[in-house]
């Protein structure tokens, strides 16, 4: 209901937008609708179309039916709201909002803050009214009183969070801790739930890095479902790379090496072995954009249950949002960073990271010192583990933990490397290193 300020007329106050992603992020997680149902009101809304929709997803959930486009638009159907929502409204919406899931809470906020913002200004119109009426003035005052208690204590009531309890702790401790072995660098973790960033120059191996990673798991037979994101390379070359890979360090102890240099027939002899590889590893490039990217990953998450997602690099991630685009570059990576540690930390996931280093970086005691990855945003603080790489001149590379948060910071190490064949040998520590164990401490906070 528009109202009049000043002889103007002005439209209540609302956010769209928020409503649409609120709805859109319902149809897209099944674990949203169950989590959020109880918090869910059709009266919130302030388009009649989203009250309607609100309200179908509502049954659905409390019928204990599917939320999606089908389901919802057959539920406004059987009540005779389809034709006022609209029959393509719902697909609209999907092909047009790409909310990150991982802040619907968020959205929801908005959108109820809205609602008990409209309440406040309508229990104000209603009791000037009453005062042109003339209503007693003492009376009017004290229902306006109540009237505003019950809007804020509703408001009190949506900001309610569940705690944590003693319970929830030793439960917690009876499950093990999402860890992964790295196959590298065998007394470091990769954690679920967090971010990992292997950071290196432009040639140096990070991407190589990566592959070895997702390769020996497969090789090892790991029970992870496991992805790989090139958001730098077109899927035909990641693929040929990662198969190279896979090839040769598994082979290696027979010498039966193979390069990126095959023909199309020599590819055929392969297949076999690579229908295999592709059975273990989901392989894709996706726009730069993190929008897609993490539509991509909770896709796969929830169509294929992978919870390993390998990703090259983050330098590479940009927004479809205009407006995030004028932000400066270090300001755009801080919120690349907090999106995809919302969704590592709700659905557990392994998200490891290529990052790129600063031009400065030019010999291996650079990479010791701090901020030293381009457009740095957040990477610091945000990881879990940060390992940097340096490649020397002699097919030899080195490793420096520069922060581990679930362990204490284990120094230096170096591998034998073989680029050629993209194979990263097992790693070894550097002997007689000293490492100040003040900043060891800093590392592993």
């Amino acid at each position: 209901m528009e109202f009049k300020y000043m002889g103007i007329e002005i439209e209540p106050i609302n956010d769209i937008e928020a409503e649409k992603a609120v709805i859109v992020s319902l149809l897209l997680d099944k674990e949203t609708v169950h989590t959020f149902s109880e918090k869910l009101n059709a009266d919130d809304y302030y388009r009649t179309e989203h009250q309607h929709i609100i309200s179908a997803i509502i049954k659905l959930a409390l019928e204990g039916n599917p939320v999606d486009l089908i389901s919802v638009n057959e539920k406004l159907q059987k009540e005779n709201k389809l034709d006022i929502v609209g029959k393509d409204y719902l697909q609209i919406l999907l092909e047009n909002n790409l909310p990150s899931i991982a802040n619907f809470e968020y959205y929801l906020s908005i959108v109820k803050d809205r609602a008990k913002e409209r309440k406040y200004i309508e229990t104000l119109k209603l009791s000037c009214n009453k005062v042109y009426l003339g209503v007693d003035f003492s009376d009017n005052l004290n229902e306006l009183k109540k009237d505003i208690e019950r809007i804020e204590n509703e408001r009190l009531q949506d900001l309610t969070a569940t705690h944590y309890t003693v319970n929830d702790f030793f439960s917690d401790l009876e499950n093990p801790e999402p860890k992964i072995q790295s196959n590298i660098l065998t007394d470091i973790f990769y954690y679920g739930g967090a971010l990992s960033f292997i950071g290196g120059r432009t040639g140096h191996g990070k991407t190589t890095y990566l592959m070895n990673e997702a390769v020996k798991m497969i090789i090892k037979g790991s029970e992870h479902n496991i992805a790989f994101i090139s958001l730098e390379e077109h899927r035909k070359f990641i693929t040929k790379k990662l198969f190279v890979s896979y090839w040769n360090n598994k082979t290696k102890y027979e010498n039966k090496y193979i390069d990126l240099h095959l023909s199309h027939s020599e590819y055929q002899e392969y297949k076999p072995e690579m229908t295999y590889l592709f059975d273990k590893i989901f392989i894709f490039d996706t726009p730069s954009k993190i929008e897609p990217l993490e539509k991509q990953i909770l896709s796969y998450h929830k169509k294929h249950g992978v919870d390993v997602f390998f990703i090259d690099y983050i330098q590479w991630i940009y927004f479809q949002d205009n407006t995030m685009n004028k932000l400066t570059r270090q300001e755009q990576l801080k919120h690349v960073n907090s999106r995809l540690l919302d969704i590592a930390k709700k659905y557990n996931l392994y998200l490891i990271l290529g990052a790129q280093f600063n031009r400065e970086v030019d010999e291996y005691k650079d990479i010791k010192s701090d901020a030293k990855y381009r457009e740095a945003g957040d990477i610091e603080q945000d990881a879990n583990l940060l390992i940097n790489l340096w490649k020397e001149k002699d097919d030899n590379m080195k490793f420096y933990i520069a922060k581990n948060r679930n362990g204490k910071s284990t120094g230096e190490y170096e591998a034998e490397i073989d680029l050629e064949h993209l194979i990263i040998n097992k790693a070894e520590k550097i002997k007689n290193q000293t490492i100040n164990r003040k900043n060891e401490e800093m590392r592993t906070y």
